[in-house]
């Protein structure tokens, strides 16, 4: 069975401070500028090895005790000289009016800290509104909580949402890594606050895809690009998402294609097929919106590498008519026609002088979190 989605369990406390301003030490830059007033709201959260869970960065290198590859998340903590704001929150009336801070702002940024005692634990965080507010966490219940990981993300206010653009086109660092995917590993949750607390269950808004390329020729192959498109320039991602009171929306605005490319034009290195190489091409996708999806369409690939004969640098090489997935392949191997929000998906590129053999797999967040999380921790 699929698991669309991981989860994170956090619990919201309210941090009471001196509405004067006399306890307050400012731990944060000017930039956004820290509130002297009021009341900060902070909560903590990690991993259990009991329950799936989600952090906001990852790497593709752990071998589970499976033997296979499985994906690995933590927090991007920072420290407070030094913050980030990659998370945002806010809380809405029944009306789905925001709750204003004492410096009128309808939102807060959110510090990410580490909040563990052990050396590179990033399975513990601790968040921090940046925005204070006039009382205490418990008279607001009732209000709708939204927290959304992004560090992308901005608020539209009409209604009131927070939104994230996905990019078309990635560039890759070097072969394999996934640094360049967590400026967009969009999470997000919605609570109504009961006694003061709220438990947040983190939901991936995105589909990770790997392309995997494997090199059939008898010598080496440097590779440029990878792409999958949707001929016609038919929808084949939706281009944003937003969130709001009633959870996620996915953009009616697409994209066509989606592309990774290696930085600086240097290209990725694969040996002869003799050595049984692969390297692997990451990018994110987000779900279709309502009335949008992958059927009657076909996924077909472009890799830019150098030619087979004349080293010539940014050859293209296109799918034939017989290598490409269509809906109803790609239906067979997700049982969907659209993109689930949470889940990996690989496409295997096999490169001769022509790409052909296009195959596809694709692997729920619940089968990512096989690997031993280490000692459980209490709060």
């Amino acid at each position: 069975m699929k698991v669309n989605h991981i989860l994170l369990s956090a619990l919201l406390l309210s941090s009471m401070v001196s509405c004067d301003g006399n306890d307050i030490t400012p731990e944060v830059p000017d930039t956004p500028e820290q509130p002297t007033e009021g009341y900060q709201f902070i909560f903590g959260g990690s991993t259990d090895t009991e329950e799936e869970a989600t952090r906001a960065s990852w790497t593709d290198e752990i071998t589970g005790n499976d033997g296979k590859r499985h994906l690995v998340f933590g927090w991007d903590y920072t420290d407070k000289s030094n913050p980030t704001y990659e998370m945002k929150m806010a809380f809405l009336d029944a009306q789905g009016t925001p709750l204003t801070s004492t410096e009128g702002q309808n939102y807060s940024d959110i510090t990410i800290l580490k909040h563990s005692t052990k050396a590179n634990d990033s399975h513990w965080a601790e968040f921090e509104t940046v925005e204070r507010y006039a009382n205490p966490l418990n008279t607001y219940d009732g209000y709708t909580l939204i927290a959304v990981n992004g560090k992308n993300s901005s608020v539209t206010t009409s209604p009131f949402a927070m939104q994230m653009e996905m990019p078309n086109t990635f560039t890759q660092q070097a072969a394999n890594s996934l640094a360049h995917l967590s400026d967009y590993m969009y999470m997000y949750d919605t609570y109504v606050l009961e006694g003061g607390t709220a438990h947040l269950k983190f939901k991936h808004l995105t589909a990770p895809v790997r392309f995997r390329i494997h090199n059939l020729r008898p010598s080496a192959v440097k590779i440029y690009s990878a792409s999958m498109h949707v001929a016609n320039n038919q929808a084949l991602t939706s281009s944003s998402v937003s969130v709001g009171s009633n959870g996620a929306t996915y953009g009616a605005t697409t994209h066509s294609s989606i592309t990774v490319a290696a930085a600086n034009d240097e290209g990725f290195s694969i040996a002869e097929r003799s050595h049984n190489e692969y390297i692997d091409l990451y990018a994110h996708v987000l779900p279709l919106g309502d009335g949008n999806s992958l059927v009657g369409k076909t996924i077909q690939f472009t890799i830019e590498a150098n030619d087979i004969v004349t080293g010539e640098k940014k050859v293209q090489y296109l799918t034939s008519e017989l290598d490409h997935i269509t809906a109803d392949k790609f239906y067979q191997v997700t049982k969907s026609y659209n993109w689930i929000a949470g889940d990996l998906y690989t496409f295997h590129i096999y490169l001769d002088d022509a790409i052909y053999g296009i195959t596809i797999e694709s692997v729920s967040i619940k089968e990512w979190e096989n690997e031993d999380l280490g000692e459980s921790e209490t709060m």
